[in-house]
């Protein structure tokens, strides 16, 4: 079943809303369906409540027999989503990214390189004394300590390299983070996610959709429900407490003794609230990116990486079962400062074209194509000036007794995809036992 027959079977057979219940979670995307699923599991009587459908920006959908997610998704093996997935006996099938040789594009040219100690020394993009510092710093790599590289901007941590050495680090950097700030991105969080990557990374077979349809299985079979199409206006409570909290839901009014926000950035959870995101100034402007998918007849791509600007081009397809038979999906993505427009919606199609023409796809290969010109892929990123991953708001960031917030931007670990399914765990798992502690 594809994602958009799963979400049409809910919307279909909506469950009916209690006007009380213990845990209330605002958002169904990674972040709320891993709250639900931590409350409901330690016994809470859980609702779900999002504005759309399941899944936000990892939902997918199908077009012509191709599935597409919302840009270029990719699961970290060694990452919280993947463990937390691993522990309730769900293995995605996907295929592993082979980063073996990679194209790196530099000057308006694709050139080919092998990864690797002697791939490295021979390394064509690189100047010949910059070679060997390289290598060092991808050796040194899995040792290095993030935590002392907390506090410490990348642009100042790799300040002392040549300018081409500087460069290739920081295409790696955007590729492991989505996040194109090397002059406020903390250090030490990008070390965390660059080792992490080296674990390897997983495209889905079928598009994360299937990952959200896994996940809200898990949420309902642990007793939860889940709730399509029902927004979520305003969540009131006192700072008393052990009070109860007001969910208005349009014009009924659900109450419950904590609430878990986990929709949009902290604008959506002041507004929701009322309260201010305490340490929301740690974090950067929203990262975006703009991207483009394009679905091809079967062609000869490997990974693209931009050097001297912020490009990727990755084919998820046929290494992920995401197109049809003889067909391959190729994923392409302009990495945005943050707070940066995206530019014409014409010249960003352009540009992106020109790098997958770059890479070996003709026009005549293009059976469709789809632009998302400017989309959210992460609310906000760990600035160093900030202190880093630590110093990201809390589950508690808004102060209000029984509400908590979860999301890509909250807690001390992970990002992207993982700093949701944590923070999401961890909201779950509080807000379950202020329940049971108001339930005494």
């Amino acid at each position: 079943m594809s994602p958009t027959e799963i979400h049409q079977q809910h919307r279909q057979h909506q469950p009916v809303i209690p006007t009380e219940t213990d845990v209330v979670v605002v958002g169904a995307g990674i972040a709320g369906l891993c709250a639900a699923i931590a409350s409901a599991e330690r016994g809470a009587q859980v609702v779900v409540v999002d504005a759309h459908t399941a899944g936000g920006r990892a939902s997918s959908t199908e077009r012509d027999g191709f599935r597409l997610n919302l840009g270029g998704h990719a699961l970290y093996r060694r990452g919280h989503l993947a463990n937390l997935l691993t522990t309730h006996a769900i293995c995605p099938a996907g295929g592993v990214v082979d980063g073996t040789t990679i194209g790196v594009l530099r000057d308006g040219e694709v050139h080919r390189v092998v990864m690797g100690p002697i791939g490295l020394l021979r390394n064509p993009v690189l100047r010949s004394r910059s070679r060997l510092r390289m290598a060092a710093l991808f050796a040194r790599l899995p040792r290095l300590d993030p935590a002392g590289l907390t506090g410490r901007s990348v642009a100042d941590w790799l300040g002392d390299e040549p300018d081409d050495v500087r460069q290739f680090m920081e295409m790696f950097i955007r590729l492991a983070t989505y996040t194109n700030a090397p002059g406020i991105f903390d250090a030490g969080a990008a070390v965390i996610q660059l080792k992490m990557a080296m674990g390897g990374v997983l495209y889905v077979d079928g598009g994360w959709g299937l990952l959200v349809a896994a996940l809200r299985r898990l949420a309902t079979d642990a007793g939860a429900i889940v709730v399509d199409h029902a927004e979520v206006r305003a969540v009131r409570c006192d700072a008393t407490p052990g009070s109860r909290v007001e969910v208005q839901l349009g014009d009924r009014m659900i109450i419950a003794g904590a609430v878990v926000v986990s929709a949009g950035g902290p604008d959506t959870a002041e507004r929701l609230t009322g309260a201010a995101v305490a340490n929301r100034q740690t974090l950067t402007a929203p990262i975006t990116a703009s991207c483009l998918d394009l679905a091809v007849r079967r062609v000869e791509v490997g990974l693209v990486l931009g050097m001297d600007e912020p490009v990727y081009l990755s084919p998820h397809a046929p290494l992920a079962n995401l197109a049809p038979a003889g067909h391959d999906l190729i994923s392409l993505m302009r990495y945005l400062v943050p707070g940066e427009a995206a530019g014409d919606a014409g010249t960003v199609h352009a540009g992106l074209l020109t790098v997958a023409r770059l890479a070996g796809v003709s026009d005549d290969d293009v059976v469709f194509e789809r632009l998302l010109h400017r989309m959210v892929v992460t609310h906000g990123a760990p600035t160093a000036s900030g202190g880093g991953l630590a110093g990201r708001p809390t589950i508690h960031a808004l102060g209000l007794p029984g509400v908590l917030v979860a999301a890509d931007w909250v807690g001390p670990s992970g990002l992207l995809a993982d700093a949701s399914s944590t923070s999401g765990e961890q909201a779950g798992i509080a807000a379950a036992r202020l329940c049971a502690n108001i339930n005494r």
